[in-house]
């Protein structure tokens, strides 16, 4: 994950080598996020997940494989 200086959030994929393809994104509902603190598979679906702050709070960004991070789920942190 990558923000440009406007704020925008977007996934830069790695190929493998030290290099990345091209920008997939924006994803709007990470517009909030104060900032991305890490990521893992933390739903159990074998897809990375982020954590982010937001308002103060510590809230995951659930991947659905759909390239839309969707609604934060507030972790109660």
């Amino acid at each position: 994950m990558v923000r440009t200086r406007s704020g925008a959030a977007y996934a830069v994929l790695g190929h493998g080598d030290g290099t990345f393809g091209r920008l997939i994104g924006p994803f709007s509902a990470l517009a909030k996020a104060s900032g991305l603190v890490g990521g893992g598979d933390v739903a159990g679906n074998a897809m990375p997940d982020l954590f982010s702050f937001a308002g103060g709070r510590l809230v995951l960004y659930r991947n659905k494989g759909t390239f839309n991070a969707g609604a934060p789920i507030d972790t109660g942190v």
